[in-house]
């Protein structure tokens, strides 16, 4: 007999090419434990004109973790959401909200009650060389170390890496 090890399974997405791996390996252990998933994505409201003007932005200047604009957010989660049907999990919730990502993950897991709260971390090779940095420092924003500290719930960490010129 196998024992349940989660019933709800949260995960953040910020739209990036690291957070499809996350989302990825989030609905793949909500798939083999037949736990829902909860997706959440924050973002920081913005103007219309500053919304316009994102367009000609680059994509590299925007911060990891935080998206800027409801529009960029719900084609994020649009994003997950397809992701992780493609694993075959079964999304219970999908949440946009304003607010900095790792207070909307900890407020999400809160609401929904989850079991686990998945995040990504970065092994950027640009860093020291490619050695091996202290957690916080790795995590796709450091304000996500907020959640290890402040979750009273397992907090998995999946592990992208993301290779500089």
């Amino acid at each position: 007999m196998t024992i349940k090890r989660y019933n709800k399974i949260l995960v953040g997405t910020d739209g990036s090419s690291l957070a499809g791996p996350t989302v990825a390996r989030a609905a793949t252990l909500a798939d083999t434990e037949s736990a829902e998933l909860i997706i959440v994505c924050a973002y920081t409201t913005m103007t219309a004109r500053e919304e316009a003007t994102l367009s000609s932005v680059p994509a590299q200047s925007v911060k990891l973790g935080q998206v800027p604009g409801k529009a960029s957010a719900s084609q994020a989660l649009d994003e997950a959401m397809s992701i992780a049907e493609r694993q075959g999990a079964h999304v219970s919730a999908a949440i946009l909200m304003d607010a900095e990502p790792a207070a909307a993950l900890l407020e999400t897991g809160k609401q929904f009650l989850v079991d686990a709260i998945v995040i990504g971390a970065i092994r950027d090779t640009s860093i020291v060389g490619g050695f091996s940095v202290p957690l916080p420092q790795r995590l796709s924003g450091a304000h996500i170390a907020m959640c290890l500290l402040s979750a009273r719930l397992p907090v998995l960490r999946n592990r992208t890496w993301r290779r500089t010129s």
